[in-house]
């Protein structure tokens, strides 16, 4: 369910300035960072914003200074929006089991790819371990058996930049599929 998730959109309210400690310097002058400090989301199927408070930088004092001040005890402003509710996008029997058809197979199509790309990477790491780690051997101690293989310290630099590689690749998979569903979910 998480991965059908639709995206939501950010009423773009200006950055406000923190009075903590994290200065930028422009031109030999120290100013205070600019961040978004907190954020209203919203889904433009159902919503659509009309209007929104202003940020800090519309209070002059406190653009200079920043948050918390005198004025403002918090390093937050309270923040709103008003948003005009559309209509509630309505869809037949039809319609509906057409598209969860297209998400399954959507969904199912993705999570083939990536099971197959994680056996070939599977294979790829037991060739790299094949080479890098010896052929086990038994070792006899005392009339008891002992597998040298044990693991003993870190692996193998090899094993480590492939495990990296492994997870970019494997990141980078996943990532390319959300945008094919966002894509997807906003036509």
């Amino acid at each position: 369910a998480k991965d059908m998730c639709i995206s939501l959109n950010r009423v773009e309210t200006c950055e406000t300035r923190s009075a903590y400690d994290h200065e930028t310097v422009d031109n030999g002058k120290h100013t205070m960072g600019q961040w978004r400090l907190d954020h209203i989301f919203y889904t433009s199927a159902t919503l659509k914003p009309c209007a929104y408070w202003s940020t800090l930088e519309s209070d002059g004092e406190s653009s200079i200074i920043g948050l918390p001040n005198r004025r403002y005890g918090s390093d937050h402003l309270p923040i709103g929006a008003i948003f005009r509710l559309l209509p509630t996008p309505k869809l037949s029997e039809d319609e509906k089991a057409a598209l969860l058809k297209i998400m399954k197979d959507i969904s199912n199509r993705q999570k083939r790819c990536i099971a197959e790309r994680q056996t070939e990477l599977d294979a790829e790491l037991a060739a790299l371990e094949a080479k890098i780690t010896p052929v086990a051997s038994v070792v006899f101690d005392s009339g008891s058996r002992k597998n040298n293989n044990e693991k003993n310290g870190p692996p193998p630099q090899a094993i480590v930049d492939f495990m990296r590689k492994r997870r970019s690749v494997l990141r980078t998979l996943k990532d390319t599929q959300k945008k094919e569903r966002q894509q997807w979910i906003s036509t």
